[in-house]
């Protein structure tokens, strides 16, 4: 048998609805603890910036641990008006049917259909004229495929309602009405996915229960990928299955690059293979900084505005801004205070910071506000975080340190 090698689009997959199991990266401390939240009693939240894996993640531990689940796109919620429209839709959707899902009939190992003609070993899905509630008769779809695990409602988006204060109120009621022992017999949780980090906050004010809170678990945050994880993801990739020749330098910067975000991590290896197998299936400096350009060019087009309109417009003998804009792009951390800024500018640049004061949370205030704001300010605490991890990778490849000075990269092009 021939052992063909696969395309690059076949083993870098970004944004792919199903997992892609050859490329899939454990993420042993995440997976456990999920594993411990679905068999608990309480509601689940999976929260983390756009692009880094949350989805592969419950839907890798689901299939491990064999449990029926549903996803429902809130995204669908906002368009249609309400959760139990898009609960409907989806359960339509899932038979093909405009009907809603009512019942599944099952006596002695024999399913009847209607009219009474039984046929063993196979499944029958029945319809009744009236619908029922569509939270029940969700609950009943992810029950009939396995009755003797926990199910899940998947809420996907969450951030796609959080400016509709109807929506938000509509899913914290939906939290507290699930405790009724009609729709607790189905033993089926909620799993709420989203960016947001304070998701748990914005449902406890939609809802005044006090007990609401205390119905949620919330897993830890589902962050950019470890160093080891993302070479291990671009060495599979790139070396093992598209038989590219590759230096651990090339695939450090693509790692660099893509802030090690699962989703950028396969958008940039895909385009370093294509550049690659143009190439004698070889990938260096140059190679590489082909892909960098024809990737950042087609997806960051809002990032390079944001970052351009918050660029000092003149030069300045010291750049002050500039200079906190490029350590935002290298700071290690999600969450940052004004003191972690300084404290990089100050490393970056000691020349021109030695003995000066910064005043770098007024820089900071500058790039929270405008027309372009960079940064958002966290709920709690006096931390900040970069609005988008776009804008972030767009520092890192825009901008070069020249002579102390803060400058847009030789390698950048745009």
């Amino acid at each position: 048998m021939f052992n063909l090698t696969p395309k690059p689009e076949e083993v870098f997959t970004p944004k792919a609805p199903t997992i892609n199991e050859k490329m899939y990266v454990d993420r042993s401390e995440l997976e456990n603890r999920l594993k411990e939240l679905i068999s608990g009693s309480k509601h689940i939240i999976v929260h983390g910036e756009s692009g880094n894996g949350k989805t592969w993640l419950y839907k890798n531990v689901f299939s491990e641990t064999k449990t029926p689940y549903s996803v429902v796109n809130l995204g669908n919620a906002s368009r249609l008006g309400s959760i139990s429209a898009a609960i409907t839709e989806k359960i339509n959707r899932s038979k093909g049917d405009d009907r809603v899902l009512s019942q599944i009939v099952v006596s002695g190992g024999v399913e009847f259909l209607p009219g009474g003609v039984g046929l063993k070993g196979a499944k029958e899905w029945l319809y009744e004229a009236v619908e029922r509630e569509p939270y029940d008769a969700m609950m009943r779809l992810i029950r009939s495929s396995e009755k003797s695990k926990k199910g899940i409602l998947v809420l996907d988006n969450f951030e796609t309602i959080l400016q509709n204060a109807a929506l938000v109120k509509e899913l914290a009621d939906m939290i507290i009405l699930l405790d009724d022992d009609d729709y607790a017999e189905h033993d089926v949780k909620l799993c709420i996915v989203g960016v947001p980090t304070n998701i748990r906050d914005y449902l406890s004010t939609a809802n005044a229960s006090q007990s609401l809170a205390n119905r949620l678990s919330e897993l830890p945050e589902v962050a950019r990928m470890s160093v080891d994880e993302a070479r291990s993801l671009l060495t599979r990739g790139l070396r093992d299955l598209l038989k590219i020749n590759i230096s651990d330098s090339v695939i450090d910067d693509i790692s660099w690059s893509t802030d090690r975000i699962a989703q950028y991590l396969h958008e940039l290896g895909l385009e370093v293979a294509r550049v690659a197998l143009r190439n004698d299936a070889t990938a260096e400096g140059e190679e590489f900084r082909m892909a960098e350009e024809l990737w950042f060019n087609q997806n960051f087009s809002a990032a390079r505005e944001t970052l351009e309109q918050n660029l000092n417009a003149r030069e300045t003998k010291r750049g002050r801004r500039n200079q906190v804009i490029y350590s935002l792009g290298i700071i290690q951390i999600e969450d940052f205070k004004y003191t972690d800024v300084e404290k990089l500018v100050r490393k970056e640049f000691p020349q021109s910071t030695q003995g000066i004061t910064l005043n770098v949370t007024q820089r900071l205030g500058e790039l929270e506000g405008g027309t372009h704001p960079m940064i958002k300010r966290i709920p709690r605490g006096d931390a900040y975080r970069v609005i988008d991890p776009k804008i972030k990778i767009a520092a890192r490849v825009m901008l070069q340190k020249v002579d102390g000075r803060v400058e847009r990269s030789s390698n950048y092009r745009g």
